[in-house]
């Protein structure tokens, strides 16, 4: 009888731990940029239904929809023309609100470039290199959130590399490296990352009496040549611009 009780305490134990994982949800899309652009504030609504109802495809507006693949477009934004497109990251952590994960849910993102492994320092707003316990903060903007029965906290991190006017001639003329941005300069930039960038990651983390970390990865694709180099033998091996991160 005694070893039956320990039984079913030690499922009971691990059915609850089950739970407590699961709770935390985490995808990524690629989004219109959240500084201006008209299609936002769509996208977060139909967002946010879509995940909390749990129909959300990843990267569903993409290059590569349902996958773990971006084109550096996808995580390219400027401020002319469309504005370009940020990579997001959303977690969703049902049956609790704000208040109760205040202190105990932090956010983090981690990219490559030329090899080297960088996080987002949120106090200087600078980048700095990884590390484990670099590059944590909790969320400024999350948000309380009920969508057909269901309830919890829904929030984005985001992250884009932001072309300005001098990746390509013609530079700017008037002093300001931002509004004269182009096609050209947009193209430098991507090819760019196509060649010192090779992943992006979104980490969230929970904690109960421990962190709980869940992390989502996305893979920068090899650029054109890289594949024709690969189909004649000769393996090319390519996998962060200004950057802006958002803590949201």
């Amino acid at each position: 009888m005694k070893r039956f009780i320990l039984v079913v305490f030690v499922c009971l134990l691990v059915f609850l731990f089950s739970v407590n994982v699961q709770a935390l949800e985490l995808y990524v899309d690629s989004a219109p940029n959240v500084y201006g652009s008209p299609d936002w504030a769509d996208w977060w609504e139909e967002t946010k239904e879509d995940v909390a109802s749990g129909m959300f495809t990843n990267l569903r507006t993409g290059s590569y929809p349902g996958t773990n693949l971006i084109h550096p477009y996808d995580e390219i934004a400027y401020s002319t023309g469309d504005l370009g497109k940020r990579l997001h990251w959303i977690y969703w952590v049902e049956n609790t609100t704000v208040d109760e994960l205040s202190g105990d849910f932090e956010v983090k993102l981690v990219g490559d470039w030329q090899g080297d492994e960088f996080t987002q320092d949120w106090g200087s707003n600078a980048l700095i290199l990884n590390s484990p316990t670099a590059g944590w903060a909790e969320p400024l903007s999350w948000e309380d959130y009920t969508y057909d029965g269901k309830s919890g906290v829904i929030g984005s991190l985001g992250f884009a590399w932001w072309a300005h006017d001098n990746y390509a001639n013609p530079l700017d003329t008037d002093g300001n490296y931002y509004n004269e941005t182009d096609q050209a300069d947009i193209d430098a930039l991507s090819n760019s990352v196509f060649q010192n960038q090779t992943f992006a990651t979104g980490m969230v983390r929970q904690r109960d009496s421990d962190w709980e970390v869940s992390s989502l990865r996305v893979n920068v694709v090899p650029e054109p040549t890289t594949y024709l180099l690969f189909g004649t033998g000769l393996l090319g091996l390519i996998g962060f611009g200004r950057k802006r991160f958002l803590r949201t």
